[in-house]
């Protein structure tokens, strides 16, 4: 085989090369991308499960439909875990949400929007994070 026979191979071979690692790196990028908005998808559900929540608090109607509203909320949100503190922050609503619908007072109702308060938190600040990392090397408007 000459020498020229196996210069081309060789650039060939390293041309197959960087086309496969250019449709790994795309695929990469594209999942990582697919996760991440659904990552966002979920911590807004989070939010707006909460925000379900102190409107239920807030509603004078019949208290066992209340009571079943919100607990229906809060498997919604047990099964929607997706941050790491978000798990203790649940496991502390759930107890919240024990006390409030056993017995209506103004410390377990505080003690509800506290526990109702942190998931929100925690869930704001992930998508804030998440929000601020995927924007981060997108040029502003002034910016050339």
């Amino acid at each position: 085989m000459s020498t020229k026979t196996r210069l081309y191979l060789s650039l060939g071979a390293l041309a197959l090369l960087v086309v496969v690692l250019a449709i790994v790196s795309t695929n990469a990028i594209w999942r990582l991308q697919h996760d991440g908005r659904e990552l966002l998808q979920a911590n807004y559900a989070s939010i707006e499960h909460m925000q379900g929540m102190l409107e239920g608090m807030g509603t004078h109607g019949d208290t066992a439909q209340v009571n079943d509203d919100i607990r229906a909320l809060l498997q919604e949100q047990q099964r929607n875990v997706t941050e790491v503190l978000e798990s203790q922050a649940t496991q502390r609503l759930a107890s919240a949400i024990s006390a409030w619908t056993a017995q209506r007072t103004d410390s377990t109702a505080v003690d509800l929007r506290g526990a109702i308060d942190g998931i929100i938190a925690i869930n704001r600040d992930a998508n804030a994070v998440s929000f601020s990392s995927t924007s981060a090397n997108r040029p502003s408007c002034g910016s050339r």
